[in-house]
């Protein structure tokens, strides 16, 4: 087992093995892949195809990662990445029958979380729109952006104020 601190976790997809993830302890020297990896139930039907984006979690939750994927989800490790579970109160609501691939597919590209509440998050999904959660995860809402017809790939926080964030 690798040691605490200091790990640098890249997401990896491979046309054999599927989205992976690898781990470095030696600022990249060594690579390990981890056994366990990011995937959804297999009732969904759903295949997921890239990991696009990797967030550590809140500092008060060292041992959370964050894996924004496509097709359009999110799941989370609360194990360092050695298990990996899907947020499913995000992919199973709100109209995902209406949602549809953007030009890079169908990919949930970037996690926010608030630096000052770990229950507060943004997360961004190609061509589909941001979301927040209040709850850790437990529930959702669609974020509007001033602008309906930009996508939303520069969700940001405010540069001075990490209570505002620019959609």
């Amino acid at each position: 087992e690798p040691k605490p601190g200091g790990r640098i976790y890249a997401g990896t997809t491979h046309y054999s093995f599927g989205a992976t993830v690898r781990v470095t302890d030696d600022f990249g020297k060594e690579w390990v892949q981890l056994e366990g990896r990011p995937h959804y139930a297999p009732e969904t039907g759903w295949q997921l195809k890239k990991i696009w984006q990797l967030t550590p979690g809140h500092p008060s939750e060292p041992d959370t990662i964050w894996a924004g994927v496509e097709e359009g989800g999110l799941v989370v490790s609360r194990d360092r990445g050695m298990h990996w579970s899907e947020v499913s109160s995000l992919t199973r609501d709100h109209n995902r029958n209406k949602w549809f691939a953007g030009g890079g597919g169908l990919c949930l590209h970037t996690i926010l979380i608030d630096p000052k509440n770990k229950d507060r998050m943004w997360v961004g999904i190609s061509a589909v729109g941001a979301f927040r959660t209040e709850d850790g995860g437990k529930t959702w809402k669609s974020v509007e952006s001033p602008n309906k017809h930009v996508d939303n790939h520069a969700v940001v926080f405010h540069p001075t104020d990490p209570d505002f964030v620019l959609v």
